[in-house]
Order: structure tokens, then C-alpha cells, then sequence
């Protein structure tokens, strides 16, 4: 297995936190928080 780059590993992160939050956003149902306080 090959070691990631932790600058590589956090940019992941936060596109996943992010798209997480613009879902909620599309449903229109939940709040945008949600996904950031439970990740």
C-alpha cells in the first residue's frame, strides 16, 4: 500500500465535508451544519 500525502488526504476531506453540505443544500431538508458537526 502506498503512503498518501497528508496535504493530498485533507484536500479529500474537505471536498467530501463540502459536497456533504451541498447536498443537504439540494434537498432542501436538514440543516448545512449537519454534515460538518458529524464528520
Amino acid at each position: 500500500m502506498r503512503t498518501l500525502d497528508a496535504a493530498l488526504v485533507q484536500k479529500a476531506v474537505a471536498t467530501i465535508r463540502l459536497l456533504a453540505v451541498d447536498a443537504v443544500e439540494k434537498a432542501q431538508s436538514g440543516h448545512p451544519g449537519t454534515p460538518m458537526a458529524l464528520a
